[in-house]
């Protein structure tokens, strides 16, 4: 799959920050020390997959991006996350495996799972595929919410409603062997999906479009213009290419 032969970016960052110490009511000393992270980030139209340290490995969806951490206590795993990633994590009851995005905590010991919390989003999706993991969100972090094999919790970031379901957790991560699944889905956030994985912006002119739910599978082998033939098998809308951005009318 072409997918993965596009190349994400990875930076090694050295941060110095200024920490204060203290000694037996002594004067504040200033001790200079440097701690190293790593960040890989993905663009639109790409996928890459990052074996960690501690041997876990991560797919990073497009326009996704992961952020670890070589900690010096190495009493936890912590890694940040903005966009999608699917997490295989090593199993290492001693040293949890922490992934923070956007305003939920989720910590592992070893399972498997998929995170989706692109910024443009208005919720949090966290599916478990197997193993148990804790999820708290940022708000209330003495709140826990545990979740068992194909649950899926949501969290709306708008008004901190959190809802878990049963799904099959398979679909949800179709995406890291070149596979899009969606089931039921309006449109308006099926066009987001597409909009990253084939680097292109649509503007929907179509209300009709927006709402209408889909149901179905695509492989990445597909061509958007595939894709569009296929949403649009009734002959209900029009769409026009400029470039990077696709038009999509009503006929």
């Amino acid at each position: 799959i072409k997918w993965w032969s596009k190349i994400a970016a990875s930076i090694l960052v050295l941060i110095t920050t200024g920490i204060l110490a203290f000694y037996a009511g002594r004067n504040t000393v200033n001790k200079e020390i440097q701690t190293a992270y790593y960040e890989t980030s993905v663009p639109f139209g790409s996928q890459s997959k990052v074996t960690l340290p501690d041997q876990s490995v991560v797919w990073i969806n497009a326009g996704s991006s992961i952020k670890y951490f070589e900690d010096a206590d190495k009493q936890t795993r912590n890694i940040s996350l903005e966009g999608e990633a699917y997490f295989e994590v090593s199993e290492n009851p001693n040293m949890p495996f922490i992934v923070e995005s956007g305003s939920l905590q989720v910590s592992v010991l070893g399972t498997s799972l998929n995170i989706k919390a692109y910024e443009n989003q208005e919720t949090i999706d966290v599916v478990l595929v197997s193993g148990k993991v804790e999820v708290r969100p940022g708000n209330k972090m003495d709140d826990m919410f545990l979740l068992s094999q194909d649950e899926m919790l949501t969290y709306n970031k708008q008004t901190n409603n959190i809802e878990k379901t049963v799904v099959q957790s398979s679909n949800y991560c179709a995406w890291k062997n070149g596979q899009l699944k969606f089931e039921e889905q309006v449109f308006s956030l099926l066009a987001k999906d597409l909009e990253r994985m084939y680097n292109v912006q649509f503007d929907l002119k179509s209300e009709l479009l927006k709402q209408e739910r889909f149901s179905g599978s695509f492989s990445y082998d597909y061509s958007i213009n595939d894709i569009l033939r296929e949403i649009d098998v009734e002959k209900k809308y029009t769409w026009k290419r400029d470039g990077n951005q696709i038009i999509i009318r009503d006929k």
